[in-house]
């Protein structure tokens, strides 16, 4: 017969495992000197950008991501939290160091992104990329730019004829008075 205990941490990692496969990317954070308000903030902002924060003892997490990278041992000294991503990695990444700035506390340590480790000045790099929107704005318009330049040289011809027209048809006005 299994221990209660025994069996919740078992679930537990198996939870963490599952959710590491399933997310797109995951992110570990320090989460040492903040509130409970703050986390509660923090787990908010995530969600809106369709990230998840889950925070456990560091046992287990060695345990569900032993075989990961040997990285990982450093990551697990001090209180950690995983932060798993869904869609926009760029934006969860935002929210991490937009909520920095306003709580020191928290520190950003390492991740995976697409199953490639990643250090916490990488993540620097990439919170400064613009959004997705900006991008696929960006985007849409290099590829709607060359439409638009033929839609106003077509637009200029057919102008030009009608002022052509125009200018005739004025000079027989003047001719016939």
């Amino acid at each position: 017969m299994i221990k209660v205990g025994r069996f919740y941490r078992e679930k537990i990692i198996e939870l963490l495992k599952r959710e590491a496969e399933s997310s797109e990317a995951f992110l570990f954070v320090n989460f040492k000197g903040i509130n409970s308000n703050q986390l509660n903030i923090l787990r908010r902002d995530l969600r809106e950008k369709e990230g998840r924060l889950v925070i456990t003892k560091n046992s287990l997490f060695q345990r569900a991501f032993s075989g990961w990278r040997e990285e990982l041992d450093k990551i697990f000294t001090s209180e950690t939290g995983v932060v798993y991503v869904y869609s926009d990695e760029v934006g969860v990444i935002k929210t991490l160091f937009r909520f920095r700035k306003e709580n020191e506390n928290l520190e950003i340590k390492a991740g995976f992104l697409k199953d490639k480790f990643i250090e916490k000045k990488d993540l620097e790099e990439l919170s400064k990329l613009p959004s997705r929107e900006v991008i696929l704005g960006l985007t849409l318009n290099c590829i709607a730019s060359p439409l638009i330049g033929l839609v106003n040289s077509l637009q200029g011809i057919i102008l030009k004829l009608v002022w052509v027209v125009e200018e005739i048809r004025k000079k027989k006005e003047s001719v016939q008075n």
